[in-house]
């Protein structure tokens, strides 16, 4: 079973369960945990990624650059 404190129950179950079965498809799983291939897709892509802490990281980042890129462009649309 797999501990790592980083990944989410499902995260987890996924992990094992592909571990002990050696394959699913994107499809089964989905069904398996009741959610959106989609969403074992994202999951899939996190798990693969060699350093998820890192790659959340620079998601967050990218959504703060964001924000702040859109409050500057609507502070400069504001009459004065």
């Amino acid at each position: 079973m797999n501990t790592d404190p980083a990944l989410n129950g499902r995260q987890r179950a996924l992990l094992d369960c592909v571990a002990c079965d050696g394959f699913a498809t994107i499809e089964d799983l989905a069904e398996q945990f009741q959610v959106t291939q989609q969403t074992i897709r994202r999951d899939v892509n996190w798990l693969s990624d060699p350093e998820p802490a890192a790659a959340l990281s620079r998601r967050r980042k990218r959504a703060d650059e964001f924000r702040e890129h859109r409050v500057r462009r609507a502070s400069a649309h504001v009459p004065r």
